[in-house]
């Protein structure tokens, strides 16, 4: 639960564009590098889990394709 507030803590600055303090957040993740390793697909799982709550605050803004794009 701790890596996925963690990494939400991440996505929100990011789309927020507040900014953070990544050597913090790095710091920190360094902690759970060596359960990454172990079982990288926990990675996805987490980052799955910490998108839901970042997306209920701020969504990801949709991708625009140019009109042309999408009759190409």
């Amino acid at each position: 639960m701790e890596l996925v507030a963690e990494l939400g803590a991440v996505l929100l600055g990011d789309r927020l564009e507040i900014g953070s303090e990544i050597k913090s957040h790095a710091a920190y993740l360094g902690h759970w590098i060596e359960l990454l390793k172990e079982s990288p697909k926990v990675l996805f799982q987490v980052l799955s889990e910490a998108r839901q709550p970042a997306d209920l605050i701020c969504p990801e803004p949709a991708l625009h394709l140019p009109a042309d794009a999408i009759s190409a």
